[in-house]
């Protein structure tokens, strides 16, 4: 895709400003300690690259549009490493039998 085009518009509005802010909003749920603060931490900072990056359009600098990329083809997915660690760590908690 080329800029400037509304298709183009449409994918970057839902990548760096929807899922950046769905990142965002989600970051507070996490309110522990240890492994839930390093969850936190990265729905943070790959929510405020994804919305960084709609600077790019904005300005007409695509490059910087690349910030975005960072939060969500990096950012994302170890994010999403580190939620199946801790679901699969609470699961376990609670499947244990109590002594």
């Amino acid at each position: 895709m080329v800029w400037p085009s509304a298709a183009y518009a449409v994918e970057l509005l839902a990548w760096n400003l929807f899922l950046g802010l769905a990142l965002l909003f989600a970051a507070p749920v996490f309110g522990g300690s240890g492994l839930e603060r390093r969850v936190r931490r990265g729905l943070l900072i790959s929510g405020s690259l994804c919305v960084t990056g709609i600077v790019g359009p904005a300005v007409g600098n695509m490059r910087l549009q690349l910030v975005g990329v960072l939060g969500y083809a990096v950012g994302l997915p170890v994010v999403c490493f580190m939620l199946a660690r801790l679901f699969r760590c609470d699961r376990e908690h609670i499947s244990s039998p109590a002594a």
